[in-house]
């Protein structure tokens, strides 16, 4: 299954562009707990579940930011759920704006 973001007017991005277009952005430190209110929970389906004990915490998650504030975990919720669950303080992510992306990303995530 290939990880896609559509627009209601059937712009899609990909997760490889969306990797692409975020290559040059550094990691950075985000505190557990401001992920947390936004992370997905899938209302306990099991197979999510089971994504989060063998996920890999090796690529830091992609994070929309509008300013200080987390908007939306855009890629990985299922590493952030599992940082919950180690109880892990922080983590690295990337943090980025919509303003340092293409247009397109206005549309699908704005």
């Amino acid at each position: 299954m290939r990880t896609t973001w559509s627009s209601e007017d059937g712009v899609t991005i990909t997760l490889d562009q969306l990797l692409a277009d975020t290559q040059s952005v550094s990691v950075k430190k985000i505190n557990v707990e401001k992920l947390a209110e936004k992370v997905l929970n899938w209302n306990d389906d099991p197979r999510e579940w089971e994504k989060v004990k063998s996920v890999d915490l090796s690529y830091p998650p992609i994070v929309l930011m509008s300013g200080s504030d987390v908007t939306r975990i855009i890629d990985g919720n299922h590493r952030v759920q599992k940082v919950i669950q180690l109880g892990y303080k922080e983590i690295d992510a990337k943090l980025i704006s919509l303003d340092k992306l293409p247009i397109e990303y206005e549309k699908v995530f704005g």
